[in-house]
């Protein structure tokens, strides 16, 4: 029996549950890393990464905040369109220290979910977008965008 998927739990552990125990099926799981900026509070400011894949894939995004912003500023991250907006993945994550948001573990928010589904490359919604609730300049980071296509 498969032990509980919790906040917190590492993103390696919780695949392994999907896939459970004892079987060879591997995920394709792929990543993709993008530079993040904290100057701006315009949508897709933050971060903008379009699915790389034609067919439509399960996403979530992870931030790596590697130095901690001095205001109390927020970031939201989420599935949608080219310089839109959307915190359905991350909703009003904290930047203000060095820590790691997810929504597999802490920063999801009301909205967040830890995955979704994100439509083929050149479709409506093939976009993963983020922005800052208030602009810190002083935060730095990385975000990483974990995804399976699917059929």
């Amino acid at each position: 029996m498969a032990e509980a998927i919790v906040r917190g739990d590492p993103t390696g552990w919780i695949a392994r549950q999907f896939i459970g125990a004892g079987t060879s099926t591997h995920l394709p799981v792929r990543v993709d890393t993008k530079a993040l900026s904290f100057t701006g509070t315009a949508a897709g400011s933050l971060l903008s990464w379009q699915n790389p894949e034609n067919v439509a894939i399960l996403a979530t995004t992870v931030l790596d905040i590697t130095t901690a912003g001095t205001g109390t500023a927020g970031c939201d991250v989420g599935v949608g369109t080219l310089g839109g907006s959307a915190d359905n993945l991350l909703d009003a994550g904290r930047v203000d220290t060095v820590a790691v948001i997810s929504p597999l573990g802490t920063g999801g928010g009301t909205n967040g979910k830890p995955w979704r589904k994100v439509a083929a490359k050149g479709s409506a919604n093939d976009y993963i977008v983020g922005k800052m609730t208030e602009v810190d300049a002083t935060a730095a980071g990385s975000g990483y965008i974990l995804y399976i296509p699917v059929s």
